[in-house]
C-alpha cells in the first residue's frame, strides 16, 4: 500500500500514488488509498485510474481501512461535510452498498443522516460513532470493534435505527 502522507510534514500528496504506479507491473496489487479525504480527491484517483486498482484490490481479499472520510469512500454514499458548508450526499466509489455516515456520535450528523435516508437522498446505511471500527467480509459487517465506552455503529433506514453489534449476532 502507498502512503501518500508525508511522514516528516503529514501533508498529504495524492500525486504520489500516480508517480509510485508506475514502478509496479500489471501482476502487483496497486493499493493507495491514504489521505482520501473529499470528493476532489475521489475525483483526482478516479481520472488517475486508481478506483480501479482499489477495487481490483478489494475484490483479491486485499484488507482496505479508512477512518472518517477515508472510510466514506469505500460505501455507494456517504453523508459528508466536505463538500463545503453543511452535511450532504457524497457519491464513493462503490466498493461498499449503501451509505454511511462517520461521527454519528455527534447528535446533529445522527439526525441528518437519518433524514436524508428518509427524503431518500441517501440509501439505508450505517452510522458509525467516533472510536468505532466495522469489519465487512464481502460486502457483509461481521465484527465490531470499539476503543470508546459506549459508542457503537447502527443499521439506519426510513423506520429504524439497529444497534450494529445486536445485527451481527443474528
Amino acid at each position: 500500500g502507498v502512503n501518500n502522507r508525508n511522514l516528516q510534514t503529514f501533508e498529504v500528496d495524492l500525486q504520489n500514488s500516480v508517480r509510485l504506479k508506475t514502478l509496479f507491473s500489471q501482476k502487483n496489487i496497486f493499493v493507495a488509498e491514504s489521505g482520501i479525504k473529499n470528493q476532489n480527491d475521489l475525483n483526482y484517483l478516479k481520472k488517475n485510474n486508481l478506483i480501479k486498482d482499489l477495487k481490483k484490490a478489494y475484490t483479491q481479499g486485499v484488507i482496505l481501512s479508512g477512518v472518517s472520510a477515508g472510510a466514506s469512500c469505500w460505501f455507494d454514499w456517504a453523508l459528508s461535510d466536505s463538500l463545503g458548508k453543511g452535511l450532504k450526499p457524497l457519491k464513493g466509489i462503490g466498493l461498499l452498498k449503501g451509505s454511511i455516515s462517520p461521527h454519528a456520535s455527534i447528535k446533529r450528523r445522527m439526525l441528518e443522516f437519518k433524514k436524508q435516508i428518509f427524503k431518500k437522498k441517501l440509501p439505508p446505511g450505517i452510522s458509525i460513532d467516533d472510536g468505532v471500527a466495522v469489519l465487512f467480509v464481502d460486502g457483509i459487517p461481521i465484527d465490531l470493534y470499539c476503543s470508546r465506552k459506549n459508542h457503537t455503529a447502527y443499521l439506519v433506514d426510513n423506520n429504524k435505527k439497529i444497534d450494529l453489534k445486536n445485527y451481527i449476532k443474528k
